[in-house]
């Protein structure tokens, strides 16, 4: 009996091990799916991120290259009133106002579309949309003036031309600042 005592014991033990050995198989298995199902949900996490700061990013650049092409109309109808007064006419005026009309109204759209993708991107462009706004209708009430009287209208038009310059520069550098904001909504 002493030796199948002894016999009993060791497949005791082998089976001890053995069912060790499977539950450590079966908690390894476990752990390297929870680990990678954690690595992909992060992985998933962070494209989102990524892809969010992407739109928004091209959202303002968007933005800011229609706001350019605002604010080059509104340098050159000054340049013209500086520069080129005795060629200046309300056929000018015309022009610009129908091309800052058209430039408008895509720039409000991507106005909105920034304030869906990104409240502190849309907060801080919208005081430069704002003051775009301004300086065009400064520009468009020279513009009505010079057609009554075109030595006052064209006096106010020229007076503006540093005010567009102005714009001009401080729209480059506000949004390339505004552009690298991080998605924090």
């Amino acid at each position: 009996m002493g030796k199948e005592n002894k016999t009993l014991t060791n497949e005791r033990l082998t089976l001890i091990a053995a069912l060790v050995a499977a539950f450590a198989s079966v908690f390894g298995v476990i752990y390297a799916t929870w680990s990678q199902s954690n690595l992909e949900e992060k992985k998933w996490f962070q494209a989102r991120q990524d892809e969010a700061n992407k739109n928004q990013r091209l959202a303002v650049a968007d933005l800011a290259g229609k706001m350019g092409k605002a604010v080059q109309q509104m340098e050159w109808i000054t340049w013209m009133a500086n520069n080129e007064p005795e060629n200046f006419s309300v056929a000018d005026v015309k022009t610009y106002n129908k091309e800052i009309n058209e430039l408008f109204s895509e720039i409000s759209a991507s106005h909105l579309i920034i304030a869906a993708l990104n409240k502190s991107a849309y907060d801080k462009v919208t005081p430069l949309v704002y003051e775009l706004y301004g300086l065009d209708t400064k520009i468009a009430l020279s513009g009505a003036k010079y057609k009554k009287s075109k030595q006052d209208g064209l006096a106010e038009l020229q007076n503006l031309k540093g005010a567009a310059n102005g714009y001009a520069e401080k729209l480059q550098k506000e949004m390339v600042d505004i552009i690298n904001i991080r998605n924090s909504n």
